[in-house]
């Protein structure tokens, strides 16, 4: 059941606070909305001026353009429209209940901590003010987001910086207030496809969505345009580090050839939204973790899944793969007793799956300095795998218990020489011939 929504008055007219969205909805009028952002926050409450007239904003404080205008379009002549300075609560006391479920504090955060400690990251807020840099993946590189210059600076040093001013006029959605850049992976440059007449070219090259600077880094924003640090941020998710999102080619109407290097959207997938590869081995799934050292099997905690550098013998550097003995119902890499088998196990199977460098190609780049993308125009991307299984007949196995037996027979024979010859005591002695 939809909950209500509590409500405040304001000057004799009712409003409904929504905390989803933080703002205050006129309950006649639904079209009618104060926001919070233009609102003096005095720590104990809000406050702002206010127009009985208009039921929002003050005009000469209206939010934006277009409400300005409707404001100052109704305005009626000869009628008094004076600013009335209106206080508003916390939102923690507007709604205790809404705040706790939205940013999972307790009703004891509400009373000791202002709205600002509970719905801005803290820790990030200082970090920030501390002038430590917000930072931008482009396709594996990395950029600091400079506010004063509008700009991508390379944190390596290496490369051109990327002035977003050049690319406004031709590559930048004001609807979705992002810039759609025309990244090349190999030369870790963005191309201005407009005026080069490359646009249709696709190789090497991927599109990259690239926010606005207010939603990278608003803090720096709001101080390099003389604002208080704190304006807006309620509105936002503090980020220290972005990471740019892939767009499709065909978004652009751009025509997909076959020489694309790589899926963008498993891209997208792993490197946007952290999806971890998976192999499928005998029928259980499990993740490729790199950071771990591992295929960590999923929903399987008692196991110990399979580790890495446990198998590092059973690697085939010509082929790239794994072949190992594994158990299908611990889910973990299980080693029979090489020096006393003399039968093909029946509690494990063999299975060969692919290098960890080419089960998560960009987990392994990451893991060891590479750049995010390094090798994929080569190898390709792929999020999903499956173990083969491989019979036990076509396994040094055969060989290794083969030998076994033959060295069993022939320690049996040694043995047998070396028995000592019975005396038979009853005997009587006689002259030797």
């Amino acid at each position: 059941m939809e909950r209500e929504l509590p409500e405040i008055k304001i000057e004799g007219t009712t409003f409904k606070f929504d905390i989803d969205c933080i703002v205050l909805i006129d309950k006649d009028n639904p079209s009618n909305e104060i926001t919070f952002e233009h609102m003096r926050d005095e720590g104990t409450h809000y406050a702002f001026e206010y127009s009985a007239i208009h039921k929002n904003y003050h005009s000469r404080n209206a939010q934006s353009f277009p409400e300005l205008l409707r404001n100052l379009q109704s305005d009626t002549p000869g009628v008094a429209n004076p600013p009335i300075t209106v206080e508003i609560p916390r939102i923690g006391k507007i709604d205790p209940e809404g705040m706790c479920r939205k940013y999972g504090c307790s009703l004891q955060d509400i009373n000791q901590k202002s709205d600002f400690e509970i719905m801005v990251n803290q820790d990030i807020y200082s970090r920030r003010l501390n002038r430590e840099p917000v930072t931008i993946d482009l396709a594996g590189k990395i950029y600091e987001v400079d506010t004063k210059n509008n700009s991508l600076r390379p944190q390596d040093g290496t490369g051109n910086d990327i002035f977003l001013n050049d690319f406004y006029h031709d590559y930048y959605n004001d609807d979705a207030q992002v810039y759609l850049l025309f990244y090349d992976i190999r030369e870790n440059k963005v191309v201005d496809v407009m005026r080069d007449g490359s646009r249709e070219k696709t190789e090497n090259r991927i599109i990259l969505e690239v926010p606005h600077l207010y939603t990278l880094d608003p803090i720096g924003a709001n101080r390099e345009f003389g604002y208080n640090p704190e304006h807006g941020l309620m509105y936002g998710n503090l980020k220290m580090n972005h990471i740019a999102k892939p767009v499709p080619w065909q978004l652009l109407g751009v025509r997909v050839a076959s020489e694309i290097p790589f899926d963008l959207n498993a891209c997208d997938m792993r490197v946007s939204k952290g999806m971890l590869p998976t192999v499928d081995i005998a029928g259980h799934t499990f993740y490729v973790d790199i950071r771990m050292d591992m295929l960590r099997p999923k929903d399987d905690f008692l196991s110990k899944g399979i580790v890495f550098s446990d198998i590092a013998n059973y690697y085939d550097l010509d082929k790239r793969t794994y072949t190992i003995p594994y158990n299908p119902k611990t889910h973990e890499f299980q080693e029979p007793d090489y020096r006393t088998i003399k039968e093909l196990p029946k509690d494990l199977i063999a299975v060969r799956f692919p290098s960890e460098r080419l089960l998560d190609r960009i987990g392994w780049n990451k893991q060891y300095g590479f750049e995010l993308t390094h090798g994929l125009d080569k190898q390709g991307l792929k999020l999903q795998f499956e173990a083969k299984q491989i019979p036990w007949k076509k396994t040094f196995l055969v060989d290794l218990i083969k030998s076994n037996l033959k060295t069993e027979k022939n320690l049996q024979k040694t043995t047998e020489k070396q028995q000592p010859t019975r005396v038979n005591k009853n005997k009587p002695k006689g002259r030797k011939m």
